[in-house]
């Protein structure tokens, strides 16, 4: 398989980005997300760092058709593959261990936003050894999604949509009707998913 890095942001601006963060638990590491993604479906395998909503602000830049040639505007597939993680999250995170309302509420709607990004874009979510280091996927709207590490060697998921798995973990236990709410989800593997208010 061939990588370029073109696109990787410098290693300065990483630290840059890093320092100007605060992780949502106090006391815990933060890292920037990278992605291995491709912007056309027979293109080469790009490494970018950020959240989802910069990658694929990116990825527009080289494809501008790059939503549409995933679906990410069909919401068709969107609620079809709502079906599909509400059965799955039920099995790998812990219901009765969920937090709600330890943060600022996020929207509803923006909270949805986001995960219908982390469900089309490609890639394996990568974190540092933990316990304690979180990486913010999105953020955007007044809305940001955390994936953080419990274990203490690195982890890498198999895609995205295990943390859009949280999300809804979050909402069903979390949601309530509600215009706004935050929560935390802890998976059977010692990661967890945050979703909360921030300035972004």
């Amino acid at each position: 398989m061939r990588f370029t890095s073109a696109l990787i942001l410098p290693l300065a601006s990483v630290v840059s980005l890093i320092s100007a963060m605060e992780a949502p638990i106090p006391g815990y590491d933060v890292f920037i997300p990278e992605w291995e993604v491709k912007a056309t479906p027979d293109g080469e395998t790009l490494r970018i760092n950020g959240t989802v909503e910069e990658v694929v602000a990116e990825l527009e830049q080289i494809n501008p058709h790059y939503r549409r040639s995933i679906g990410l505007d069909d919401p068709t597939l969107m609620a079809r593959q709502q079906e599909e993680l509400e059965k799955r999250q039920m099995v790998q995170f812990h219901r009765q261990n969920g937090i709600c309302d330890h943060f600022r509420g996020a929207d509803t709607g923006q909270i949805m936003a986001a995960v219908q990004y982390l469900n089309w874009v490609t890639g394996r979510p990568r974190n540092g050894g933990g316990p304690a280091n979180c990486g913010r996927v999105s953020c955007g709207y007044k809305t940001a999604v955390w994936f953080c590490n419990d274990a203490p060697q690195p982890r890498e998921l198999r895609s995205f949509r295990d943390i859009s798995d949280g999300v809804y973990a979050i909402q069903n236990v979390c949601h309530k009707s509600r215009k706004s709410y935050s929560g935390q989800a802890f998976h059977v593997d010692m990661w967890n998913v945050i979703i909360r208010w921030e300035d972004c």
